[in-house]
């Protein structure tokens, strides 16, 4: 099964899941110096200087390779979805964490699929 994924919709996206993560705090009302809004604050921010930093369009920097942006993506949602068990506050919230972590997952993973359009196949990193 073959996929076709677009860089600019890619990089966007990455975006996209950081200021969702900026925003879920207020969404859900969590306090801004609980370590369950601290925790959503910092992958956010790593989310935003990974993209920020980035080889594709929306890479203002251009200093990561794609892969490694990816791979970062996936970490940082792996840590964003074991967070709540990891630091202790499962007990009070942990569906946003897990939810945006596996979200950010899967945004590192699907990045993996063949690119189908000539366009892209041009594109080099």
């Amino acid at each position: 099964m073959s996929y076709t994924i677009y860089h600019k919709s890619q990089a966007l996206m990455g975006y996209l899941i950081a200021l969702f993560m900026l925003g879920v705090p207020s969404l859900f009302r969590l306090s801004h110096l609980a370590i369950e809004g601290i925790v959503l604050y910092s992958a956010a921010g790593a989310c935003l200087v990974n993209s920020f930093v980035t080889r594709n369009e929306a890479g203002f920097i251009k200093l990561l390779p794609i892969k490694l942006h990816q791979l970062l993506y996936v970490l940082i949602g792996l840590f964003l979805a074991i967070s709540p068990w990891l630091l202790g506050f499962s007990h009070r919230i942990f569906i946003p964490h897990l939810v945006l972590g596996l979200g950010s997952i899967v945004h590192g993973l699907k990045g993996r699929f063949e690119f189908e359009s000539k366009k892209i196949k041009e594109w080099r990193y």
